[in-house]
């Protein structure tokens, strides 16, 4: 009689065959070797069974010891001391009706610190050529369960394996059969920071030569005791790489829009810091599955410093694009490689205009890491024009290098050519950090921390609150709330700076696609480290293109755009346009008209809320809902003509408020935002002129020929302008 609970780990690894280990998987169509951890199990309990035997209690409880828990994927994870407790406890625990699956822990290679895990389940992407008949005829074959397409990968599908059979053989026979572009388990893997050197390792001799400052109510103090009034960017001067990457300067042209969103995927972000007030547009947690994206356990404090790189609004200290929005995402310790694609797809869905991601494999193991191929594909649906990302433009990808002074070929994230590997500099603007992963993937550097014995700085950024963050409360380390610390650097803080940047210059052009992106990046970076060191294509592999220039990055993107706006984060009001509607109109009637107004060869769109403040993109744009806002900028090409109507659907769905309040913008194209104007910007919300609606059936007046809203057509959608 067949056992309801199975060992994952059946098989050599091949297309067939119980017993031994699996020894490889494939990605990227070759082989990848698999090592078996010698005494780490993973175990999950079917949920609502009966409970385990006594002799496997007893063999959990004098055998194993708790290594980690995985709540997210309900898997346990213990460590038996010895390989032959390992065998024995796979082979007693897969007899036991209560567990789902039992299986060895893997890693890439001996020398590799982090395990891998595997569940029931892989993802395949057959090829295009190949029919449901003939899918199906090789479900059957290995008792293989459909459990839902994979909406990223056309012919593509996450499926389950059978409780008697090892996942990573049944993954590999698909991929061996000839069928299927990859086949892949899904892996549970674990994401490492790319964090730089904390406090605890730092030199006190280093600590106490920090000039820093303290943050109390009755103003802010130096070391040397002098009291003056708090004031905006109060740290601005402990920020030592805003200048070298020219970022003052280049924010006399645009500090950034409201309308251009930096997604930090990271350990989460303390979004109730002061610095991220009013910007966060769209938040979520893959751990919980949560639209939650603050940290959660006392080590994740790598996301907040971050997004602080990234997006400070400069309250005490700046980010390189303060006025942007940010999408704080929490990536957990341990992802399933199923759900890190559908978090790539989840920031593009939800409005994401860069992506800052600074994890990846461990560093400095020497092992190679490769890409998962789900995980590439998805990237390459969020980044490719046409794609889901911005309305088809594509989003940049800012990827942290490394810290392991190795090549990044060895990290297939980073040397995805799909994203910009980006390695850090020093203070002294001249060399590659010494931690930093080198090599022909790089794209540029950013400034970051370097070695404190050589006199090299650290970066100056927020901090989680209080004493949940690097800095404790300590003043030598940022200031004595513990709000900041002037001790983060790695990759980690020189790839946020990177996707800052691009922020900026996606505020003042929009329709950048990311390899334009890419090249403005490379085509404007500063040769440091002396021009003979780079090639004729003007790269090395220490520092890529050079050092960023933030400044020449975005007067470099204002040139492309092709107008010299000056990306002000708010578009002008000049009178044109212009929209008007009914003061008064009932519930019981016909969905209301509005009289639009721009220049001959002019384009328009409209919005539509129940709630002024809705305007406000930054402060509330998070709170929009399709009962509450219409906008016809979703759906293009922009209109022309003389008036609007509101379609029916819209109007049941808005006519319940009190109110309905319009605003019209202006482009002088039909396909994008072209040097666009609204009648009312978002900080003027107050102003939007409205519609009063009443139960009074009486006849309003039949108005002017309407021009009906076509509702959906088949045509691209757009995001929202700056403003």
């Amino acid at each position: 009689m067949m056992n309801e609970s199975r060992s994952a780990d059946g098989g050599n690894g091949g297309s067939g065959g119980n017993g031994g280990s699996a020894s490889y998987y494939y990605s990227g169509g070759k082989q990848v070797p698999l090592v078996t951890d010698p005494t780490a199990v993973a175990l999950k309990m079917q949920p609502g069974r009966s409970a385990l035997s006594g002799a496997a209690l007893s063999l959990l409880r004098e055998r194993a010891e708790p290594l980690l828990t995985l709540p997210h994927y309900g898997i346990r994870v213990v460590d038996t001391r010895t390989r032959s407790s390992r065998d024995e406890m796979i082979e007693t625990l897969s007899g036991e009706p209560a567990v789902d699956f039992v299986t060895p822990a893997y890693r890439h290679s001996p020398e590799n610190p982090d395990l891998m895990f595997v569940s029931d389940r892989f993802v395949v992407q057959f090829r295009k050529e190949v029919g449901k008949e003939e899918q199906n005829r090789l479900h059957a074959q290995y008792g293989v369960q459909v459990v839902g397409p994979l909406d990223y990968a056309p012919n593509g599908f996450l499926l389950a394996c059978p409780r008697e059979k090892s996942v990573v053989v049944v993954a590999n026979a698909y991929f061996e059969s000839g069928l299927t572009v990859f086949s892949h388990p899904d892996f549970i893997k674990k994401h490492s920071k790319r964090a730089p050197v904390m406090t605890a390792e730092r030199p006190a001799a280093e600590r106490s030569a920090t000039t820093t400052r303290q943050t109390a109510t009755t103003g802010t103090m130096s070391h040397t005791g002098m009291r003056r009034a708090p004031r905006a960017g109060g740290f601005l001067s402990e920020q030592w790489h805003l200048p070298i990457i020219q970022a003052e300067e280049a924010w006399d042209i645009t500090r950034g829009s409201s309308g251009i969103t930096i997604a930090i995927m990271d350990d989460g972000v303390d979004l109730g810091h002061a610095e991220f007030q009013g910007k966060v547009v769209a938040e979520y947690d893959f751990a919980g599955d949560v639209a939650d994206g603050n940290p959660k356990s006392e080590t994740d404090k790598h996301g907040t410093a971050c997004a602080g790189v990234a997006v400070a609004s400069g309250k005490e200290a700046f980010g390189a694009a303060p006025d942007c929005c940010l999408m704080a995402i929490r990536t957990p310790d341990y992802l399933g490689v199923a759900d890190e694609a559908r978090m790539f797809l989840w920031a593009a869905d939800n409005g994401a205009d860069v992506i800052s991601c600074s994890w990846g494999p461990a560093d400095g193991t020497g092992s190679t890491d490769p890409l998962p191929d789900n995980v590439g594909t998805a990237i390459h649906e969020v980044v490719r024009s046409g794609g889901r990302g911005r309305g088809g433009k594509g989003i940049p990808i800012c990827w942290a290098a490394g810290n392991g002074n190795e090549s990044v070929s060895v990290d297939g994230y980073a040397s995805n050519p799909d994203v910009m590997a980006i390695a850090a500099s020093t203070s002294r603007d001249s060399n590659r950090a010494y931690y930093s992963d080198f090599g022909p993937e790089v794209c540029v550097c950013a400034p970051s921390s370097g070695r404190g014995s050589s006199g090299e700085k650290r970066i100056f950024t927020t901090d989680r609150m209080g004493s949940d963050g690097y800095n404790t409360g300590d003043a030598s380390f940022g200031d004595i709330n513990g709000d900041y610390t002037n001790d983060f650097g790695g990759t980690s803080s020189a790839t946020p700076l990177v996707a800052g940047i691009v922020g900026l210059m996606l505020s003042v052009n929009a329709d950048l696609t990311p390899p334009e992106v890419r090249d403005i990046l490379e085509s404007t970076a500063e040769k440091i480290g002396g021009a003979s060191t780079y090639n004729s294509s003007g790269r090395n592999d220490d520092l890529g293109h050079g050092r960023v220039n933030a400044l020449l990055a975005v007067e470099e993107a204002q040139r492309r755009a092709g107008n010299g706006s000056g990306g002000s984060s708010e578009p002008v009001t000049s009178g044109n346009p212009r929209i008007e509607g009914p003061s008064m109109w009932p519930r019981t009637g016909e969905p209301p008209t509005f009289t639009c107004g721009v220049a001959a060869g002019q384009f328009w769109a409209v919005e539509v809320a129940t709630r002024a403040e809705l305007f406000n993109r930054q402060a509330n744009g998070a709170q929009r809902t399709d009962d509450n806002f219409h906008a016809t900028w979703k759906v293009l090409p922009f209109r022309s003509g003389s008036t609007y109507r509101l379609a029916t659907d819209v109007w049941d769905r808005l006519k319940a408020a009190d109110r309905l309040f319009y605003r019209l913008w202006k482009s002088d194209s039909a396909n994008q935002w072209s040097n666009h104007e609204v009648t009312v910007n978002d900080s003027d919300f107050a102003d939007a002129p409205f519609i009063n609606l009443s139960e009074d059936d009486e006849d309003p007046g039949s108005g002017p020929d309407p021009d009906p809203d076509p509702g959906p057509v088949s045509a691209a959608t757009v995001r929202f302008p700056s403003g």
